[in-house]
């Protein structure tokens, strides 16, 4: 009787909420038993040996911290290249948004740590922790603005607000100044509107994604689109919106576009596996952050951080964020002071399912790396002009890559220059449902054209215009399309649709399509005043 209550005192509602989630979505083995088997593996780990445990996982996150902030200011003294051509700090990252929200969920650890014993550090072993998080947060603190991650800087502020308001004298002293914490909250207001502006189009665009992605879920509320097709309802979506918006404000279509992550993980499970789905991740962080601060465990902090970053940013994309989520998530269940018998047969079962679990799909795992490597030289080759025989390298491969729409564009794009229209379409129609990129329904035009199907090559055309309003190569495919097959009048309406556009002077391919536009549009109104002239 005593073990059973040890095992279940292990458990907490965020485990319950968490395994709920992953049933209802449904996703491939190879995706889910490795980082599953980690979780319970940490679980008991972390429920047994609370002390030592503990203190190993904290002091991890903060050395990876540490570890991303010197490699920021190793590329900033130019001592490093950055990830980015853009971007002169992005740590080992590919860009410096998720950069930066690593850094935020690293220092909000660390911060916590520092408020809660700041008056606690006597001895070896508090002063070494103080020391290792005083390390974290001051190197941390100093590239996180840098990294201009706006998202970062909340996620920070909030855990930080967290931190604060868990300690007693300090909720006394805000009690006591009053005045203080209302020009505080009145200071962070006028700040927040101002990192608003900062970069405004930026932020006006993640609310228009945002708006786009509600829609999505409202056309499936209660299984969504299905897993890893997020991006793809994203698209039909805005097609579908700026086709019924015709008036839409002109900025809105300016800075509309195909994002290639949904921004918003609460919204991009929303629309994966419906509101379920949304609401059972979104229920999953707050009971974690609840467990973890009724724990009194500084990682509460830092969940939040990681659960505020989530809401504009995309960090389960990235596997270091799904490390570190996979450790807070472990660290909720109940701890005790002292090890029990039951834990050590549970925790040598847990290493060898672990083991096991990666063991058994590392064929799987070899076999899908070695595959996107050999699509991305391929790709380079393509890319850089170097004789391939690109589809019959890249055709193998379809049974691995099938879940990645850049291979299932490049492969589609090889068998439309080919001549395979029919098999490009249908392997291009895959990648469109996984993607928002318009590109895919232009190809898929081209090849309804070259078969002879112009009604339906004029459809795709005119879906990849609504998808991303804003840009011109998909209606000049349909001016083409209707100068062809003899459509003058059209030609000439969809001509002045294109001249009318606006056009950043400073891309040379978009003014170039708009200048072609306008010729033929010339050529086709002199024809017709000619046709029209008296005598003629």
């Amino acid at each position: 009787m005593p073990a059973k209550k040890n095992i279940r005192s292990a458990f907490s509602p965020t485990d319950l909420l968490l395994l709920l989630l992953l049933a209802w979505y449904g996703l491939p083995a190879r995706e889910v038993l490795p980082p599953l088997a980690l979780f319970l593996t940490l679980k008991l780990l972390l429920s047994g040996r609370s002390a030592v445990a503990r203190a190993l996982s904290l002091i991890a996150v903060w050395a990876l911290t540490a570890y991303e902030a010197v490699y920021g200011l190793m590329q900033v003294a130019g001592m490093r290249m950055s990830n980015h051509a853009g971007f002169a700090i992005t740590g080992s990252f590919d860009n410096p948004g998720p950069y930066g929200g690593f850094i935020a969920v690293g220092i909000s650890v660390a911060f916590a740590y520092i408020v809660r014993y700041r008056k606690r550090f006597k001895g070896w072993y508090r002063g070494t922790m103080m020391t290792a998080a005083l390390a974290a947060f001051v190197l941390g603190a100093l590239v996180l603005p840098a990294s201009m991650s706006r998202a970062g800087w909340l996620a920070f502020a909030v855990a930080a607000l967290l931190a604060l308001v868990s300690e007693g004298s300090v909720r006394v002293w805000m009690k006591r100044r009053r005045g203080l914490c209302a020009a505080a909250v009145a200071f962070s207001a006028v700040l927040c509107v101002g990192i608003f502006l900062l970069k405004k189009d930026s932020a006006v665009g993640r609310l228009h994604i945002w708006h786009m992605e509600c829609r999505a879920i409202a056309e499936r509320p209660l299984r969504g689109s299905g897993p890893g097709t997020a991006l793809g309802a994203y698209g039909a979506a805005q097609e579908e919106y700026f086709r019924t918006h015709p008036d839409a404000d002109e900025y809105i279509v300016q800075i509309a576009g195909c994002p290639e992550y949904a921004f918003n993980e609460y919204l991009g499970a929303g629309m994966e596996r419906g509101i379920p789905a949304l609401l059972l991740m979104a229920a999953t962080a707050v009971s974690a952050v609840i467990n973890l601060r009724r724990r009194e465990n500084s990682l509460a902090c830092g969940m939040l951080a990681l659960a505020v970053f989530a809401l504009f940013s995309y960090p389960l994309a990235e596997v270091r964020f799904q490390l570190l989520l996979i450790l807070m998530l472990a660290s909720c269940g109940a701890v005790r002071r002292r090890p029990r018998k039951a834990e050590a047969p549970l925790l040598a079962a847990a290493l060898a399912a672990c083991i096991g679990a990666c063991l058994a799909l590392k064929p799987s795992i070899d076999a899908h790396r070695q595959a996107e490597q050999k699509w991305k030289a391929v790709s380079a080759y393509i890319r850089y002009g170097v004789p391939t025989q690109d589809v019959e390298d890249l055709r193998p491969l379809y049974g691995e890559l099938s879940g990645d729409y850049r291979y299932l564009y490049d492969l589609g794009y090889a068998l439309h220059r080919r001549g395979l229209y029919g098999e490009s379409n249908e392997v291009l129609s895959k990648g469109a449902a996984i993607s928002s990129d318009p590109m895919f329904r232009v190809i898929m035009g081209r090849n309804h054209e070259a078969m002879g199907d112009y009604g339906n090559a004029a459809g795709e055309y005119l879906r990849a215009h609504y998808m991303v309003p804003c840009r011109i190569y998909p209606l000049l495919r349909l001016m083409r399309l209707q100068i062809s097959t003899g459509r003058e009048a059209e030609a000439i309406e969809t001509g002045k649709g294109i001249s009318q556009m606006r056009v950043n002077p400073k891309n040379a391919n978009m003014v170039r399509l708009q200048q072609e536009a306008r010729a033929s549009l010339d050529s086709l109104i002199t024809v017709q005043c000619d046709a029209q002239a008296p005598g003629s």
